[in-house]
């Protein structure tokens, strides 16, 4: 792949630039700046640091990771097709470049948070929610499908805002939103913990309209909460959760009957 990669650059007339993986990712982000890159290849132990890059590098318009390979994911993954909501977003995005789909959301409550506990209750959700574990992917023909990975290993990392103004806070998580995710074999959400001014404490989250909408996220906000208030109470509270493999299967079979 990175030999692939390397040749297909520059015998395409473009130049690439190779960078040293053990530097930190602020160096990193100031080399892609000063050489003015617009395409990033990269391998799946690095992922942690592309939001990160995403934020500092805004001339990078596309982020291509190693991490799996198109035959691969399509042999091994069971994929599924777009359903008629997600491809009217799909053409959107495909057609009108500029438009960013995704939403962003905050559940804060005023107290002190365990935020080794906040974290263990995010990781609790991500399994209790499927559709927060989506991936696309695309073939050689240009469809696009989408798959589930089995869990979720990202870090979560946190921010403390609570030295500052609340205007501020919110008016850096609106730039958060505004920056959209890498479109194929990546995670298409994100959880920030935050510490907010008056002693507010929660969750940043950041989700791909494509993989859900406002009531999906309620149920995940809810579900973090219950978790949570289990592990640190010892309660025992659970609402109930759809799972959304069986949705796409039904729409699958519906689909292929209909041929």
């Amino acid at each position: 792949s990175w030999l692939v990669s390397w040749f297909g650059t520059v015998c395409g007339g473009s130049t690439a630039v190779p960078l040293d993986a053990n530097v930190p990712a602020d160096e990193i982000a100031e080399l892609l700046n000063r050489a003015d890159v617009s395409v990033f290849f990269f391998d799946k132990k690095y992922e942690k640091i592309i939001p990160q890059l995403r934020e500092s590098c805004p001339e990078v318009k596309e982020y291509i990771s190693f991490s799996d390979t198109l035959p691969k994911i399509l042999a091994e993954m069971k994929c599924y097709p777009l359903s008629a909501a997600q491809k009217i977003h799909h053409y959107t995005i495909r057609y009108s470049p500029a438009q960013v789909l995704c939403i962003g959301t905050g559940l804060y409550v005023k107290q002190d948070v365990d935020f080794g506990l906040l974290k263990k209750a995010v990781y609790e959700a991500y399994k209790m929610f499927d559709s927060m574990r989506i991936r696309f992917v695309k073939d050689e023909d240009g469809e696009v499908y989408q798959y589930i990975v089995p869990f979720e290993e990202r870090d979560i990392p946190f921010k403390d805002f609570s030295n500052g103004k609340e205007s501020d806070a919110h008016n850096e998580m609106r730039r958060w939103t505004a920056i959209p995710f890498e479109r194929y074999n990546s995670p298409m959400n994100q959880v920030v913990m935050i510490k907010l001014p008056d002693g507010y404490n929660g969750i940043y989250l950041k989700v791909d309209h494509m993989t859900m909408d406002s009531s999906s996220l309620i149920g995940f906000n809810r579900a973090v909460l219950e978790n949570y208030c289990n592990m640190k109470y010892d309660t025992d509270v659970h609402s109930p959760t759809k799972p959304y493999i069986p949705q796409l299967d039904r729409k699958s079979t519906r689909l292929n009957s209909s041929h």
